[in-house]
């Protein structure tokens, strides 16, 4: 490497850095003894005082060699007269780790422990060695797993991890190749991960092909990495989109968010797509691990309009369509269930009052008779359940709620009045009486979750 050319790296690292990090910011440095890390370590040693940086050497527990590494990035670290810590991943990969490869397992794992130790020494941020050809092997990860437009962006520059640390990549625009020849130059050792040789790892795969991409084009990993800033701009731009037009709503059941079958009927399935994919990010903070097929079936249940069905989705979200509209839910909102009930017996002055408080929905109800009805008292007021049927009638409340639209997951929430034989009389937003000379006057609270509903959204609110 040339003076020039080392120059030129050096410049354009400290370039990177000024955009991602301040000279007054703690710094934690992810260093693993390998090329790129080592590169980070005397790069940031160049741009910082020592006294702002602190290094984290995580050991994942998952194979032999790790000491001999901790032993030459704490030597070149004393050298350097920058704080090292050696972070240790305690638990193991095993079974209850299904479904996570153990790539990700570790990758999980590693942000968690960094994250703890920049709280610990109050840094603000954590630097890691992400160089240019991590960014092209990601593109092409994505795009043979079949990603969309957000998994373009492959590896961003800097993201928050938790409210106080984000992770910042300044050398996401410097080469392998080029970065090695500067250490060389600099006469700094490294050592090589193992694991970067197992052709059982996806990664290892496509970094065996980049060799055949460049000798087609020498220019192959810049291309690479300029579509992965367009994606990257591109889905900020549409997620400004998507916030202003309120086109991810948020709900009170299950702390979700739901997107509402009118913001489909005008797009594209390919747009459409990105609404899903939005309602998605929203619940979970990310995409991680979601494929192009799990987005495919969601905009299956959309554009059928059918009722509602839950889709099989990576993680812990729980995922529904219903008649067009599509509703993600953060924690399980098809689970609760009650028992809580309320007998009401008319007084004197033929008029009663009920109350409840259930699961998020809080309720109040007037009953007026105005037509001396009391064989039907008490009535009771209840959450709907399955099997119950209209007075009078031999049709199932089920079907009035399928006619009316109201998905499954939301009908355990629904309250109701009924006969002492479990007949139901009415339902608020829903049906007003069934019974000549009842009246019900049903009022819900500002914020219950029935109120995600249109059916129930104009009531009258406690």
């Amino acid at each position: 490497m040339s003076k020039s050319q080392s120059a030129g790296l050096f410049q354009q690292f400290q370039a990177s850095f000024r955009r991602l990090a301040s000279f007054q910011e703690r710094l934690v440095l992810a260093v693993s003894g390998g090329s790129d890390s080592m590169a980070l370590l005397h790069l940031a040693a160049a741009v910082c005082a020592t006294e702002q940086l602190c290094v984290g050497f995580v050991d994942h527990g998952l194979r032999d060699g790790v000491d001999k590494e901790w032993m030459l990035v704490r030597t070149q670290c004393d050298k350097l007269g920058i704080a090292a810590e050696k972070l240790v991943i305690v638990d193991k990969y095993g079974e209850e780790t299904k479904g996570e490869g153990i790539q990700q397992w570790a990758r999980l794992r590693r942000y968690e422990l960094l994250n703890s130790y920049a709280t610990a020494v109050e840094a603000a941020v954590i630097l890691t060695a992400h160089t240019l050809d991590d960014q092209a092997e990601t593109v092409l990860l994505r795009i043979l797993r079949g990603t969309g437009i957000d998994g373009l962006g492959a590896i961003p520059a800097q993201r928050q991890v938790s409210e106080h640390v984000r992770v910042a990549r300044p050398m996401l625009q410097l080469g392998r190749e080029s970065i090695r020849d500067w250490l060389r130059e600099h006469d700094i050792p490294w050592v090589e991960d193992p694991s970067n040789q197992n052709a059982k790892f996806a990664r290892v795969q496509v970094r065996e092909l980049m060799p055949l991409l460049l000798k087609m084009n020498p220019s192959i990993q810049s291309h690479l990495g300029e579509l992965a800033g367009e994606a990257q701009a591109t889905t900020a731009f549409f997620d400004e989109y998507v916030k202003g037009n309120n086109v991810v709503k948020l709900i009170s059941l299950g702390d979700g968010c739901k997107v509402l079958h009118e913001s489909f009927a005008s797009v594209s399935r390919t747009i459409a797509g990105r609404f899903v994919r939005s309602a998605l990010h929203t619940a979970q903070g990310d995409l991680r691990r979601f494929e192009r097929y799990h987005i495919e079936a969601i905009l299956d249940g959309v554009f059928s309009r059918a009722g509602a069905h839950r889709h099989d989705v990576p993680g812990s979200l729980e995922v529904w369509t219903a008649y067009g509209d599509v509703y993600v839910f953060s924690s399980p909102a098809s689970q609760i269930r009650s028992s809580e009930e309320q007998k009401m017996a008319l007084g004197a002055s033929n008029c009663v009052k009920g109350a409840l408080a259930v699961a998020g929905v809080q309720c109040e109800i007037t009953v007026t008779n105005s037509s001396n009805v009391s064989d039907l008292f008490p009535v009771t007021l209840r959450m709907l359940k399955p099997g119950d049927r209209l007075y009078g009638r031999r049709r199932k409340a089920s079907r009035l709620m399928i006619d009316k639209k109201v998905p499954i997951f939301y009908r355990h929430l629904v309250p109701a009045i009924c006969t002492q034989e479990n007949e139901i009389i009415s339902i608020p937003g829903i049906l007003n009486s069934l019974v000549s000379g009842l009246r019900m006057d049903w009022r819900l609270r500002v914020n219950s979750a029935l109120r995600d509903l249109w059916q129930f959204g104009e009531m009258d609110v406690l």
